[in-house]
């Protein structure tokens, strides 16, 4: 009786908890572009690696970890207002793949070393 007591006394406690809403993330954190790397030029199977860049805080080109085993990549949310683009090369030079904004989540074959936001 007294472990029922108990148990109830617990389960109104936790009920009556109410979570305080999470903060609007673009709020938090601006703008930003994230994608994923995949090993194949389809972006099938398990990703390697991810990034991320925000808006506010890129200027300039930025070169980014290459990773040899990645063929392929995948933009899986762009909430940007600019274009940015994707380089082959480190130093923003090579192919580039661009990417405007209100582009949906898209994979791209190719590879990436550096990536800059347009001004």
């Amino acid at each position: 009786m007294l472990a029922t007591a108990a148990l109830l006394s617990l389960f109104a406690a936790l009920t009556s908890v109410s979570a305080l809403p999470a903060p609007d993330l673009a709020a938090r954190d601006g703008e930003y572009i994230y994608w994923k790397y995949y090993g194949d030029n389809g972006c099938h199977g398990a990703w390697i690696d991810d990034n991320a860049i925000g808006q506010a805080s890129s200027t300039g080109c930025q070169n980014v970890t290459f990773i040899s085993s990645a063929h392929s990549f995948f933009v899986e949310h762009n909430d940007l207002t600019k274009e940015v683009r994707f380089y082959t090369g480190t130093g923003c030079t090579g192919n580039y793949v661009p990417i405007t904004p209100g582009t949906p989540p898209n994979c791209y074959a190719g590879i990436v070393k550096s990536v800059q936001i347009i001004n």
